[in-house]
């Protein structure tokens, strides 16, 4: 949890419940699948919740879904949620994978500092959710196993 108080936790996880309700809605209004994963899944099966430590909610979707997204995010109201995607102008994350934020929010975790100094980024990021994508998956029990 770095240096951020037990008390700035919870409404950060708090923000990021309401970010999921946000996007969940997003997703159901337009027939957009996406599945939690990583962190956010271990969290919801091991704690009921968040994991206690963690500052972030990942999600994951095939491709397909992704960019049904994007169409979304240009054509739609999405509230308090913004898209940084890897074919934007982007400076970190969003290189690598697609994020969506919370507008008007700011996260100042101490414990990422260091790397921020060494890369010469200004040190913190809007509360996020990290969208891992999918170009394949098979439901096939027997290729699975192989």
């Amino acid at each position: 949890m770095g240096n951020i108080s037990s008390d700035s936790h919870k409404k950060l996880q708090y923000v990021l419940t309401e970010m999921l309700r946000q996007f969940d809605k997003i997703c159901r209004d337009n027939d957009i699948e996406y599945f939690v994963c990583y962190g956010t899944e271990l969290g919801a099966v091991r704690h009921k919740g968040f994991i206690p430590w963690d500052d972030d909610a990942d999600v994951g979707m095939m491709r397909s879904d992704f960019e049904k997204l994007k169409k979304v995010f240009e054509e739609q109201d999405t509230g308090i949620l913004m898209l940084g995607s890897p074919d934007g102008d982007y400076k970190w994350h969003e290189k690598v994978y697609p994020r969506l934020y919370c507008k008007g929010t700011i996260l100042e975790a101490k414990y990422w500092e260091d790397s921020f100094v060494l890369s010469g980024d200004k040190f913190g990021r809007p509360i996020n959710i990290d969208i891992f994508l999918f170009d394949y998956t098979d439901n096939d029990p027997e290729k699975i196993d192989k």
